[in-house]
């Protein structure tokens, strides 16, 4: 019997002006301080300066991207935001 509740892996790949992202299943919001990628069961975001979506491949779940990235933050779908991350949203 398959499970159908397996999860897609995923990796990054970053350097200094670069990151590379493999499991992208789409994007939520792309601008040139923050980029939101949805992955199987949860969203990437991605913050920082001059980002720029250089290809997304969702066929092959690839996304490449360019600028300064200083922060990537993990969320799985239906994780509830805290109290105070909630004030600040």
């Amino acid at each position: 019997m398959k499970n159908e509740n397996l999860t897609k892996k995923y990796s990054i790949f970053l350097t200094a002006d670069k990151c590379e992202i493999s499991g992208v299943e789409g994007i939520l919001s792309l601008s040139e301080s923050e980029i939101a990628l949805t992955l199987s069961s949860s969203t990437l975001f991605l913050s920082g300066e001059n980002l720029n979506m250089d290809s997304l491949d969702t066929e092959n779940g690839e996304a490449k991207i360019t600028g300064n990235v200083r922060e990537i933050k993990h969320k799985r779908k239906g994780e509830k935001l805290g109290f105070f991350k909630k004030l600040t949203k």
